[in-house]
Formats: structure tokens, sequence, C-alpha cells
């Protein structure tokens, strides 16, 4: 996200007006506009969007345990592939 330019995309949509939306609290967005704010460096922004994916995704993981029929399905590649 981060090399894809999301800290330029950031800060054109804060430009347009769009920086108390509540897309702007999603992950990425919130601690790109840490690091506009000069809160917090690029590096880590990168550490704690990271983080929060994480937990997001343990957060989605924990719902679907819950819902009936949920049928869980392995995802064609493994973190090794991704690591390469």
């Amino acid at each position: 996200m981060y090399a894809g330019g999301l800290i330029d995309e950031t800060a054109a949509l804060v430009g347009r007006g769009y920086r108390e939306a509540a897309p702007m609290q999603s992950v990425g967005y919130a601690q790109a506009l840490q690091v506009l704010d000069g809160q917090i460096s690029k590096e880590r922004a990168v550490e704690l969007t990271a983080q929060a994916t994480r937990h997001y995704a343990k957060r989605q993981l924990t719902w679907f345990k819950k819902e009936q029929g949920a049928v869980f399905v392995k995802p064609p590649f493994s973190a090794d592939r991704l690591q390469r």
C-alpha cells in the first residue's frame, strides 16, 4: 500500500476535504494520516498497518467461526511463496 502511493493518495484526499470521512479511519489511511501529521515515520506506519491488518484478520476469523455454515477455503498460495 505504501509503495503504491498510499501517503500521496491520503494527502490528496485530505486536500479534497475528506479528512473526517469514516474511511479515513480504516487500516492504512489512519496510519498514513499520522505520517502526514508528523506523528510517526513512514517506517513506523508500515509496522502499525501490518499489526492492525493482523488484528483485523483475527477479528474476522473469530466472527466467521461463529457463523453457521461458514466454509473455510484454503488459499491457492502459501506464505512461503509470498516471501520470495
